[in-house]
């Protein structure tokens, strides 16, 4: 039994069955159109509008990468043909190769074989479908990506009915065929890919006596394909080597130059990782106020001026004192003022002058008393910058020179200078020699005494000169022996030996006005004194500075020499070194000398 199919006057189907052995020839049946037209209007309008999909996915900027790559498929299924049609519902196999522009947009040619019986009869068919297809791939970088694709192409439809109507009744039929259709790629593994394709077909040819035009097919089907790179993508970032700047790491995918193919561990290049910085767009700042988080802190300490104005930008402070506190209100900045508790001025760096001595009262051992400020800002009626209050002589001066800090304002044969301990007569030796007479031992034990009560002279250098008489070199050892003598006398008497430095200047150290042969004790280093109230100074002093009063008178009456001894001592060695004739006298006998001593 054949089916042939023809087209009414009125757009009606006819059906004419061809029996030769069940009926006459030309037994025509009719159907009508109406559903199957609809069904076809709406596949049109299905296809025009995936064809547009696939054209939108196409145009420029829609892929981030361009792919390059060659799709090799090998795909089965089934053909589910229309019941108009005289092929029956079949197997199908698609092989198919394709060309991907980038990652979204392809362009295919698959070839649909099909093979099976005709409807209503047991003969065969074959049909072969070329098909040039675009498939578009919106989610290429999603584990499973949805595709849609439109194609047109041919079904060229082969039937068999030999043994019917005789051999010369085999028919081929060519139709073309447009498709729209959806389907889904998944990954493997490497370059192969998992493909499905669900399509609706249209095929359309001129009708004739044996085929009725047009048809509504359906296709489904399955399988692997393998995408090939012509550029590689080593990394497999979807981004191809030419294009990447990182091929063995891969893109991170955050929003932040993703089409350089490099992760940016630290988009805002703050030194905060990307993933502990709350601001990985925004560097952060640096001023070491929360520079853990990642994130620019404008006004650090919220006192509503800008850290770039705010000179103290982690303390909240005034806009008079650039963003600085300033606890006493003086508009000095807290950091620049000396008193910051106590308004002042800034001509005294934030303190106050409540005498107006011009001495700030930090400084003025009298804050409340007008003085001058060479005696620390008090009354001194004798002029020797000792303060009256702590001047024991306030009626006659100290020595010149004195160091009004450690000085009872009295004068005295033994003192601290500015620049060293003085003596009103020098430290002598008789010539040549490096022994200690008794006259020598007085005067050492003044010193002594000095550096006891004055523990804040920290380092004092013992310096021993000596007259060109002789040459340098002997000078140098002369004086040397002579300054380490005394150092060890000092220090027998209970000067701390680290306090105390010596040095044997030989006769290279004279200046103008200065006797050749001396001793010096110069002050190298010594604790500034607090300048207070004489009620609070007087006992710092007595703990820090001063040793015990009543220390002095024992420790002369100690080393006071035998009264018999003076006599001797005073003809040979008493007299000072700068005296010459006596100590030249002294160095022409030197055997009367060693006796004396």
């Amino acid at each position: 039994m054949a089916k042939r199919w023809t087209r009414g006057v009125q757009g009606g189907i006819t059906l004419r069955w061809d029996a030769p052995f069940a009926q006459p020839h030309g037994v025509l049946m009719t159907t009508h159109p109406s559903s199957h037209g609809l069904e076809l209007r709406t596949s049109a309008l299905t296809l025009s509008g995936a064809a547009l999909l696939v054209a939108a996915l196409a145009m420029p900027g829609s892929a981030r990468a361009a792919d390059n790559a060659i799709e090799f498929g090998a795909h089965g299924g089934v053909m589910l043909f229309d019941d108009l049609d005289q092929a029956n519902t079949t197997w199908m196999v698609t092989p198919r190769i394709g060309y991907w522009f980038n990652p979204t947009v392809g362009l295919e040619l698959d070839v649909g074989i099909m093979m099976g019986t005709a409807d209503a009869t047991d003969h065969g068919f074959m049909a072969i479908a070329p098909e040039l297809v675009f498939v578009g791939n919106p989610l290429p970088q999603s584990p499973v990506q949805p595709i849609l694709s439109t194609g047109l192409g041919l079904m060229s439809k082969t039937f068999d009915a030999d043994g019917v109507f005789g051999a010369d009744y085999a028919k081929t039929r060519n139709e073309a065929l447009v498709h729209v259709g959806t389907g889904l790629i998944i990954p493997i593994a490497g370059p192969l890919r998992f493909r499905t394709d669900a399509r609706m077909n249209v095929s359309a040819a001129r009708e004739d006596d044996d085929f009725g035009s047009p048809f509504l097919n359906y296709s489904f089907t399955g399988g692997l394909s393998a995408f090939i790179g012509l550029v590689p993508d080593t990394d497999d970032d979807g981004i191809n080597d030419n294009l990447d700047l990182c091929l063995d790491e891969p893109e991170d995918e955050d929003g932040f130059e993703d089409d350089d193919g490099c992760p940016d561990e630290d988009n805002d290049a703050d030194g905060v990782l990307d993933t502990a910085d709350t601001c990985p767009m925004e560097p952060e700042d640096a001023d070491d106020f929360e520079d853990e988080d990642g994130c620019p802190d404008a006004d650090n300490d919220g006192d509503g001026i800008l850290d770039a104005d705010d000179i103290c930008p982690n303390e909240a402070g005034e806009a008079r004192t650039d963003g600085c506190p300033d606890a006493d209100g003086d508009n000095i900045a807290d950091k620049d003022d000396r008193c910051p508790d106590v308004a002042g001025t800034e001509a005294f760096e934030g303190c106050a002058d409540g005498d107006e001595d011009g001495l700030a009262d930090p400084d003025d051992e009298c804050p409340t008393e007008a003085g001058e400020a060479p005696a620390f800002g008090c009354p001194d009626a004798d002029g020797d910058n000792v303060p009256d209050y702590r001047d024991e002589c306030a009626d006659d001066a100290a020595a010149e020179g004195v160091d009004a800090t450690r000085s009872n304002g009295c004068a005295a044969d033994a003192w601290v200078g500015m620049n060293g301990v003085q003596l009103a007569r020098g430290i002598s030796f008789s010539t040549g020699r490096t022994t200690l007479t008794s006259t020598t031992r007085r005067g050492l034990d003044k010193v002594a005494a000095l550096l006891t009560e004055f523990a804040g002279l920290t380092k004092v250098e013992v310096a021993a000169h000596t007259n060109e008489r002789r040459s340098e070199a002997d000078n140098v050892s002369l004086t040397k022996a002579r300054a380490e003598a005394i150092m060890g006398y000092l220090v027998e008497k209970g000067v701390a030996a680290e306090r105390l430095s010596m040095i044997g200047h030989g006769s290279e150290k004279t200046e103008d006005g200065q006797a050749a042969r001396r001793v010096e004790f110069n002050i190298l280093e010594k604790e500034t004194r607090s300048m207070k109230p004489a009620a609070e100074e007087a006992p710092a002093e007595e703990d820090g500075d001063n040793a015990p009063a009543e220390e002095a008178p024992a420790e002369d009456a100690g080393d006071e020499a035998p009264a018999e001894e003076a006599p001797a001592e005073d003809a040979g060695d008493e007299a000072p070194a700068e005296e010459a004739p006596a100590e030249d006298a002294g160095d022409e006998a030197p055997a009367e000398e060693a006796s004396a001593e």
